[in-house]
Order: C-alpha cells, then sequence, then structure tokens
C-alpha cells in the first residue's frame, strides 16, 4: 500500500500550484504556509533548481478534534503538499496519506478521522488536473 499521493501533471507550473490551492480550499483546508524553495535553495547557496513549493494545510475541524491526542498524528500537522516542476511542462505534485501511519491505530476515531482526511486528499488530487486545465486560472 502506498503511503502517499503522487501525481504527475502537464501543465504551467503557477497554473498548477493555483489548481492545488483552490481544490484544498474546496475540501476545507486550511493553507498555513506556502514555501518557495527554488528561492530558499538560491538564496542559501547561490544554485538555481526546478521550480519547488511546499504547502503546508490543514482541515480545521481535524485539527480540532486531534489537538488533545498525545502526539499519534499532531506531530505530521500541518500536511505537507510539494510540487517540484520535473521539465518544462511537468510538474510532480506529492502528498503524504496521513491514513497510511495511523491504520493500525488503537485509537478507533483518530482511524475514522484520518481516512475521512485521506479521501479530502485523494479528491484534492484527482481535480487539480482539470483546475489546471481551466481557463479561468489564466484571467
Amino acid at each position: 500500500m502506498e503511503y502517499y499521493f503522487n501525481k504527475v501533471i502537464k501543465g504551467n507550473f503557477k497554473d498548477i500550484l493555483q489548481a492545488v490551492k483552490i481544490s484544498l480550499k474546496k475540501e476545507d483546508f486550511e493553507l498555513f504556509y506556502e514555501i518557495d524553495m527554488q528561492e530558499k535553495v538560491y538564496l542559501k547557496l547561490g544554485n538555481i533548481c526546478p521550480e519547488f513549493v511546499v504547502l503546508g494545510a490543514c482541515n480545521m475541524d481535524f485539527l480540532y478534534n486531534v489537538l488533545d491526542m498525545k502526539g499519534e498524528i499532531t506531530a505530521s500537522l500541518p500536511f505537507n503538499i510539494v510540487l517540484q516542476q520535473i521539465n518544462k511542462n511537468e510538474v510532480k505534485v506529492v502528498a503524504i496519506d496521513p491514513f497510511s501511519s495511523i491504520k493500525d491505530s488503537n485509537n478507533e476515531f483518530l482511524v475514522i478521522l484520518t481516512y475521512a482526511i485521506k479521501l479530502k486528499l485523494a479528491r484534492v488530487m484527482e481535480s487539480i488536473t482539470t483546475l489546471s486545465d481551466s481557463k479561468f486560472l489564466r484571467m
């Protein structure tokens, strides 16, 4: 069983990044941060690398429900979604599946919650292809 979602999408990096943000919002994820790793590498090392962005997102209902849990899942919050330019017209989008690390937990409530988040992340990954092709992103 895979422990992450992984998708390669044809298109412009900025359009795909925007599509991911829109899709996360539709699935009730709050965007906590956006780190431009390309810029960080350049500023620190002076090296140029392909576009590479890390988004930190969390579903606030999920966050509220797990706040009192002792590290089982809170250590992995917010969830990271990584976008990497792999060539001129292809972007890899990767996100860890939180359910894969919790599914064997004795905490049934947490298992149910992380499965719900897995489904939301799966819908995000599924919808970004269509959104990145949408003309409204280029307005």
